[in-house]
């Protein structure tokens, strides 16, 4: 039904690929050199910004060193009005790195500074290289005045920054026409980058909106968000759209959903030779998601086709040995093989099935050469019960002079894949209470991820503690994301969207659509006017219950300047699929009364409430 829909809807627009946007990596030849100084270009910085000051304020939430750093150079370019006294304090008593973004940030408000360039004087003399070409830059851009200091300096061969000089006076007679590379003028457009980026605009808007604009090109993120927010959508006909997409070629997320929201079904397609993975990413989707949902009791024909699947064999076996003791050789096969992966799935498949006629052959891999093998080994003995695996584990974690971050990393991740133990959710939190920081954040999200009830102002409160970009940072904000409060989503809205972070970003939109929050809706807003249709008509369905069916109806009244009267037909289609005939009702009102067999909303909207009436 669906495919002749499509036809009929005009199909799906192909999608562009996302606008480059450059980014801060280093720049080594001309061309990456000229274009960091054609960014700069880009960058504005709006008069007076409170959030630069909050960043810098002695009792603010802990941020990370760039953050910092950045905040001193927007404090310049913003001309706040206290902004010469800060950095003339920053200049004074801070130390390295600060330091240097103080005295840039000096030179950013380009007026005579006074006492300040007194500081900037005595700069030249400091001991350290790159204070001294950084105060000299400073100084230059802080007023003509200093031109004839710096043509003296040039004309010293024996000034130590003889040979920077000229650099710096040409930057500054010309900042996009400087040919040569200088570390002091990488530093202020690397730091002028990230403070447009937190504090200011880039191309006119927030980089906060040029972020979201990529997002809504980049399709693995839409899919994720969308696909998996429509699985909380209890509306008739979602199921039938993820039956359409689970028969299309995609990404492997549509077979998570679908083994998540209709198990059963997808089991019996595969026993009636409907459908079966198509690759290893695809089966080990299946298998992990079955284990991490607790459906893997409902689906017997999918486990017995992939044992067939050497990559995924052993965690399908051990879900049938139970029920015929053959498959233990395929389990014995893995632990005994070479093949580090294949144990780290016998291993998981032992301790979710509680397969204890196996604990002795883990014990044997406590001194197994690779640490993923020795972590998922400890975390099935302790879903055994295993006590001696219990002082393991928590030696493990708590000693960190003889266990090093990678194992103790290896372990956490084998716990946080296994499924929900009260006994063992209480060991992680139990030890995560003699933890601090970033490991301390780790187990205590592991922890409410299977269940626990953690306090959102903990979770909140360590979260800047841990690494940019790190599995603990997403965990701590899945975690966050399972019974959001208000301050908690607050949080989140906060965080989103995050520069250079898909898997986090995934994370933070789910998070942000399950609790309404207009900041995801430009993700929304693209996934319903872009991409396959089926993707498309779920995301409508999620719009409208989170935003409600008016959402929609004003959508489609007030298209994108690019959509095509196919998008607009589509989008007719979910409003009359999700609706019905009280939507169609309320778009011809909106029209003006007028029903018209040439509007193509309307074409669409009676399209999908007929449509509507075969689930």
């Amino acid at each position: 039904m669906f495919l002749c829909l499509a036809l009929l809807l005009g199909g799906a627009p192909s999608v562009e690929a996302a606008p480059r946007v450059q980014d801060d990596g280093a720049a080594t030849d001309g061309d990456a050199w000229r274009d960091l100084l054609v960014r700069d270009r880009r960058l504005g910085f709006p008069a007076s910004n409170p959030e630069v000051l909050q960043a810098l304020a002695v009792d603010a939430e802990p941020v990370d060193a760039l953050h910092r750093q950045a905040a001193l150079v927007a404090l310049g370019a913003s001309r706040e009005p206290d902004a010469r006294r800060l950095l003339t304090s920053w200049t004074s008593e801070g130390t390295g790195p600060d330091r240097l973004a103080a005295i840039l940030g000096l030179g950013q408000l380009g007026t005579r500074l006074g006492q300040a360039d007194l500081l900037l004087v005595d700069a030249l003399l400091d001991e350290g290289a790159q204070v001294r070409e950084c105060a000299l830059l400073a100084l230059l851009q802080s007023g003509p005045g200093w031109r004839t200091l710096a043509n003296g300096i040039a004309a010293d061969a024996e000034h130590p920054l003889h040979a920077d000089a000229p650099i710096l006076i040409a930057f500054l007679d010309d900042p996009t026409g400087t040919r040569q590379e200088h570390r002091a003028i990488r530093l202020l457009l690397d730091l002028r980058w990230s403070a447009a980026r937190w504090f200011g605009t880039i191309d006119g808007q927030g980089w906060g909106s040029t972020l979201l604009d990529q997002l809504g090109e980049n399709q693995r993120f839409l899919d994720e968000v969308v696909l998996h927010s429509a699985t909380r959508v209890h509306l008739a006909g979602v199921k039938d759209h993820l039956v359409e997409l689970l028969l299309q070629p995609g990404s492997p997320v549509r077979v998570r959903v679908a083994v998540r929201v209709l198990p059963r079904e997808l089991d019996e397609m595969v026993h009636a030779g409907l459908w079966a993975p198509e690759n290893t990413r695809e089966w080990r989707a299946l298998i992990d998601e079955a284990y991490r949902a607790g459906v893997v009791p409902l689906l017997p024909h999918a486990m017995e086709l992939a044992t067939r699947h050497r990559a995924v064999a052993p965690a399908a076996a051990a879900t049938l040995v139970r029920r015929d003791g053959r498959h233990e050789e395929a389990l014995y096969a893995a632990l005994d093989g070479d093949d580090p992966s294949l144990k780290v799935l016998a291993c998981r498949g032992i301790g979710e099935n509680a397969l204890d006629r196996f604990a002795r052959r883990l014990e044997s891999l406590v001194d197994d050469e690779d640490l993923s093998v020795r972590g998922a080994a400890l975390a099935a003995r302790l879903q055994l019960g295993d006590l001696r695996a219990r002082d393991i584990a928590r030696t493990i974690l708590l000693d960190h002079e003889q266990y090093g971050r990678e194992e103790r990393g290896h372990l956490r991740d084998a716990l946080a894949a296994t499924g929900r133990s009260g006994d063992v959710t209480a060991i992680l939190h139990d030890l995560a209470l003699e933890l601090e920081g970033a490991d301390r954040a780790d187990l205590l999200a592991i922890s409410a991820l299977r269940g626990r009830l953690v306090p959102g102002e903990e979770l909140r409160a360590l979260y800047p503690l841990c690494a940019p970009g790190s599995t603990t940072a997403r965990r701590v904000i899945e975690a966050l994301s399972t019974l959001p409060t208000a301050e908690d989503l607050e949080f989140l809205a906060k965080q989103f969207p995050v520069d250079g972070d898909v898997e986090l970003n995934i994370a933070l939109a789910r998070a942000l659509i399950r609790g309404g929050h207009k900041k995801v809706e430009p993700v929304l807003r693209k996934a319903v006017w872009k991409g396959p249709l089926d993707r498309s008509v779920l995301a409508a369905a999620v719009v409208k219950q989170t935003s409600g069916m008016r959402t929609l109806v004003h959508w489609v009244l007030k298209p994108p300047s690019d959509a095509t009267s196919a998008d607009v037909r589509r989008v007719g289609y979910a409003i009359g699929e999700w609706g019905g005939v009280s939507a169609i009702r309320e778009l011809q009102e909106r029209m003006g009364g007028v029903a018209g067999a040439d509007r193509p909303a309307l074409q669409g909207a009676y399209l999908g409430a007929m449509a509507s009436r075969t689930h």
